[in-house]
Formats: structure tokens, sequence, C-alpha cells
């Protein structure tokens, strides 16, 4: 009963399936305020904008950004951290990929936390590319 409730659950709220239902149900209302002569403004939607939209893989990268200077380290130095620990690993994570982008799988395999990699993602100090698709 549990392995058949987990296969069910995987299948109903994949976010993959639960993204393409929020797009649908957003489409819908986005045509019944045209429908019934609504003046709306959807401008709001943006705020949406940093959500994830895909599953980030371990060949994926944390590069540096091109106007984030490679010595502002520091400025981690701005935000509250939790715990020391997370600081003092932001700011090793911004010397590591100061130079050349590092692979997600590889800064994970080095004892990195992924919420210190997404973190300085989000605070746009870092970015996260895309690996290319591998040649089947």
């Amino acid at each position: 009963m549990g392995t058949a409730g987990r296969a069910r659950a995987s299948l109903q709220f994949a976010w993959p399936k639960v993204a393409t239902q929020f797009l649908q149900l957003w489409d819908g209302q986005l045509g019944l305020g045209h429908h019934e002569g609504r003046r709306q403004s959807f401008e709001s939607l943006g705020c949406f904008e940093h959500y994830a939209d895909v599953i980030i893989q371990p060949a994926d990268l944390l590069a540096r950004l091109p106007d984030v200077p490679d010595s502002d380290a520091g400025i981690v130095d701005l935000w509250r951290f939790h715990q020391s620990p997370d600081r003092v690993a932001t700011k090793l994570l911004m010397e590591i990929t100061a130079a050349n982008p590092v692979s997600i799988g590889e800064l994970r395999d080095r004892g990195f936390d992924l919420d210190c990699i997404l973190w300085l993602a989000k605070k746009g100090l870092r970015r996260i590319l895309s690996a290319p698709p591998t040649p089947s």
C-alpha cells in the first residue's frame, strides 16, 4: 500500500505536473478576466519570475556573473546568516568560482551544502548555468 501511494504521489504531484496545472489555471483565470470584460492587471505575475523552473543537475555549473568583481566576497558580510560556517562556506564558494565555473556535483562532493550554492544565485552573486546536453 505504501509503495502504491508513493507511486501515485510521484505521478500526481511531481513538480512538472503541478507547474503545468498552475499554468493552465492562470491561463484560465486570464481568459475569464478578459471574457467578462474586466480590466485587470496581471503585472504582478512577474513576482514569480525568480521561481525555479528547472531541476538542478549535478553537471550544471555555478559561475561568476560578469558584473560581480572577483574580490567581492566581502559583500557576503552584509547579509545575516543563521550560522557562521554558512558565511565562511559562501565566501569560499565565491573564491572557488571566481575564475572558472564549477559543477554543482563537484561542489557537493567537496562538501558544500546545496542551500549555500543556491543562496549565491538567489542573491545575484553567482549564476547557475545549465549543463550542455550530452550527445546521444
